[in-house]
């Protein structure tokens, strides 16, 4: 139940940092027949919904998140069809260079980013959204 929960408040987490553009709002007015010292209502703003697919979020890196945001990916599709998150498993070197060279509007990695690297890339915000066990294998001769 705890996985749950905790895999629930990252993908929440994450899906609101996604945000969306604010639709398009166009002013109505409507026609008034009242005298001249009655004061006009104020326009009522309609929303026009984007069309889906219009909002892409481009993402590489490790590998080893793939699964979840593919699965994140695929879940926010419900929630707004306008946006297309897409993440490309390319190992987090590759996701390291990818959002320094801002080709990516978020990356993955194993590992932190170096000085160098939060200098090059601009305003990089690093933050942990998936954990994993990591575990060590040995040899050893007389534990056999």
């Amino acid at each position: 139940m705890r996985k749950v929960l905790f895999v629930t408040l990252v993908l929440a987490m994450l899906l609101s940092a996604c945000g969306g553009a604010q639709p398009t709002v166009a002013p109505t007015t409507a026609p008034t027949t009242a005298p001249a010292n009655t004061p006009t209502p104020a326009p009522t703003p309609t929303a026009t919904p984007l069309p889906p697919g219009s909002i892409q979020i481009n993402g590489a890196g490790a590998t080893f998140p793939l699964p979840v945001y593919t699965e994140w990916a695929y879940a926010y599709q419900y929630v707004d069809p306008a946006v297309v998150i897409n993440y490309q498993g390319i190992g987090s070197g590759g996701g390291k260079k990818a959002i320094v060279d801002g080709t990516v509007d978020f990356a993955g990695s194993d590992s932190l980013l170096k000085d160098e690297e939060y200098q090059a890339g601009g305003d990089l915000q690093m933050y942990p959204i998936l954990a994993g066990a990591v575990v060590v294998i040995y040899n050893i001769k007389w534990a056999q």
